[in-house]
């Protein structure tokens, strides 16, 4: 790894910004193309790992934060190795290998932070636009639940959230006003874009987000002028939540109507679904609380209990509930693990140094990490390659941002002009 004196040159400083927005940013367009690139550069750190023979030094926090990450990757193996089933199970384990990816991710980040936060934010809204222009067309043209690159309307909601989240931190932090305008579109689009995925978890980011990083970054004045910036993002949300009203509208009911079917016997709804599987993973979970019943167990375990319920097997790739899926895959120990993954790093940045960057570090933390338990409640939050490349990415991007290449708020650069 470089050291943090050596000055990183424009040619790593465009390849590092261009590499966090296609993995980051563009994840809602590319869908798996993101993850293969996140993926690479795992590999690709991992190499340079075994090329020293010795892990690089790097901030203690960091070193903890992999830990963990690499402790989850242990958990499962260990169930994994317990209830073992040949290939399936070995494919599972692969997949996992890119939570040993974190230090591997870190070292190749070269740029200053501030620098990095600067170029990254101020692509926000750019991407933010094509995620909508792509969402719109589908939604309006094409008539279905938009999707785009992702494949899956709950996991390109969550990319799209992680996006949302950086186009409010470009608006905390320009000051230009033709590109504050920009900014303010960016956070238009993006909140039109996550209401038109449909997925109904992941709206109360548009509340919550705002306020985290007012919070976090705005009402102690490291960034920008934060009350003005926080009522005029609400304008941006509240304006595209008034145009897709209708879509607000038909999702709640739409949840209703579920449930009264659900009352009558009937389960073959987007919720009446959730509630037989939730129903067969609470009992698994009692069967074997400790390391669960492998890492393949989900979807068998539907196939072979859900039709006593719901008449006809339903049978998803995960529980849609992150606690009771890591529960039959893991038990408690993985679950504990997993747990770990967000709240250490949580807990190690909540206590650094801060400056802005930091600042704004510290609050996309809290944001992504926001997005993915929002989903993991009823929907999906690992075990799926774009949410594990997209949850590696996002802490080793935010934890870069709050520590560098040294202690927490190694510079105190402003961001932004």
């Amino acid at each position: 790894m470089m050291p943090a004196q050596r000055p990183s040159g424009l040619r790593a400083d465009i390849l590092n910004m261009s590499v966090a927005i296609a993995a980051v940013l563009l994840a809602p367009v590319l869908g798996s193309v993101s993850s293969t690139i996140i993926f690479a550069i795992a590999i690709l750190g991992g190499v340079a790992v075994l090329a020293r023979r010795r892990l690089p030094d790097l901030p203690r926090p960091v070193k903890l934060s992999a830990l963990a990450f690499a402790s989850f990757f242990a958990a499962e193996l260990l169930s994994g190795i317990v209830h073992w089933n040949g290939w399936v199970t070995l494919g599972e384990i692969g997949e996992n290998i890119a939570f040993l990816g974190l230090i591997p991710c870190y070292m190749l980040i070269v740029t200053p932070r501030d620098r990095l936060l600067t170029g990254i934010v101020r692509a926000a809204p750019w991407c933010a636009l094509g995620a909508f222009a792509i969402a719109a067309f589908q939604q309006f043209a094409l008539d279905f639940r938009p999707q785009a690159g992702a494949g899956n309307a709950g996991v390109f909601a969550v990319t799209v959230a992680i996006v949302f989240s950086f186009t409010l931190a470009n608006l905390f932090t320009e000051r230009r006003p033709a590109w504050f305008a920009i900014a303010l579109i960016g956070v238009l689009a993006a909140a039109a874009t996550l209401i038109l995925s449909g997925t109904r978890a992941l709206w109360p980011c548009l509340v919550i987000f705002p306020l985290v990083l007012w919070f976090t970054a705005g009402w102690n004045g490291k960034v920008g002028t934060p009350w003005r910036t926080l009522a005029l993002g609400f304008v941006a949300i509240a304006i595209a939540a008034t145009a897709l009203a209708g879509t607000l509208g038909d999702a709640y009911r739409g949840a209703a109507s579920d449930i009264e079917a659900a009352h009558k016997g009937n389960y073959q709804t987007r919720l009446g679904k959730r509630f037989v599987i939730w129903q067969v993973g609470m009992e698994a979970v009692r069967e074997r609380p400790i390391l669960g019943h492998g890492l393949d167990a989900p979807r068998r375990i539907m196939e072979e209990r859900t039709p006593a319920i719901a008449g006809e097997p339903i049978a998803f790739s995960h529980f849609h509930n992150v606690v009771l899926n890591e529960m039959i895959r893991a038990g408690v120990v993985g679950t504990a693990a997993l747990a770990g993954m967000l709240i250490i790093p949580l807990f190690l940045t909540a206590g650094a140094r801060k400056d802005r960057t930091a600042m704004l570090g510290f609050g996309l933390l809290i944001c992504f990490q926001a997005a993915f338990l929002l989903s993991g409640m009823v929907n999906i939050m690992l075990d799926h390659d774009i949410m594990d490349s997209q949850f590696l990415a996002n802490t080793v991007l935010c934890l870069y941002l709050v520590f560098g290449h040294g202690g927490g708020g190694e510079t105190d650069n402003p961001v932004g002009n």
